[in-house]
């Protein structure tokens, strides 16, 4: 994440989900998993959540300002296509890209559902005389909030048209490693997906190489030239046919 702020957006909005729910009567037997749940989040993140992000806002001026360190911005094109839907970004259980969501009411309803599940299976626990832990079943719906406000961003941002990839550590056995790199001072984590396309996947889609439909060069100085690099590059790695085109922002030196 770019900053604790996208954590806790959806932390806060989490808890006073929580507390409108365990007002309620019908949900006296689960007030405490409530509350445990919502003490639970209140903590800096104990998993480890791996984020991929991508936008629908193919060539904009605040993209180019905001993610391209000077003046040096490539963007890749993806293609979107139905198709794709079981591809390079969408291999279930692990990962499946969702839109951002940015509208409050939205993210309490998703919440609600969330919470409701929980209650209507811990109800069915108690009903069928099952034994019941309720420290299991406050980290087992605090994990599982925590995942869908992965999602869920400040509506300050909602021109940013965001789609976000999400692997959580538990499904990290499907990868080969942890990779590092350094960005903005630190040391950021990371996983590469292609450790999932294996014969079988490439057997489905006829290939391991990314659905690419173009690369756009941001707004820079020497800009046909950049063009002309990024193409023997693509060319190099077996993407022949890639547009390359340059964005329709001006460039100001």
């Amino acid at each position: 994440m770019n900053d604790t702020e996208e954590y806790f957006n959806g932390c806060r909005m989490a808890k006073e989900v929580i507390a409108r729910v365990a007002s309620r009567s019908r949900h006296t037997k689960f007030s405490r998993v409530l509350h445990d749940a919502a003490d639970l989040l209140s903590k800096q993140p104990t998993k480890t959540f791996f984020v991929c992000s991508f936008s629908n806002s193919l060539d904009s001026l605040e993209q180019w300002r905001g993610y391209a360190s000077g003046h040096d911005g490539i963007a890749i094109v993806f293609e979107n296509k139905p198709r794709l839907q079981s591809s390079h970004f969408t291999i279930m259980p692990i990962m499946v890209p969702q839109k951002v969501i940015y509208d409050d009411k939205i993210k309490r309803k998703l919440l609600l559902q969330g919470i409701a599940k929980h209650s209507m299976e811990f109800r069915k626990d108690l009903a069928c005389g099952c034994s019941v832990h309720e420290d299991d079943w406050a980290r087992h719906l605090a994990s599982d909030l925590a995942i869908d406000f992965m999602i869920f961003k400040n509506k300050a941002f909602a021109a940013e048209q965001e789609i976000r990839l999400v692997v959580t550590e538990s499904h990290l056995s499907h990868f080969k490693d942890v990779k590092h790199r350094v960005s903005g001072g630190r040391i950021v984590p990371y996983i590469c997906s292609s450790d999932l396309y294996n014969e079988s996947f490439v057997a489905h889609n006829g290939s391991n190489q990314l659905p690419i439909a173009e690369v756009r060069v941001g707004p820079m100085a020497n800009q046909s030239i950049t063009i002309d690099s990024v193409k023997a590059f693509l060319a190099n790695k077996g993407y022949f046919d890639v547009p390359v085109i340059s964005s329709d922002v001006p460039y100001r030196g």
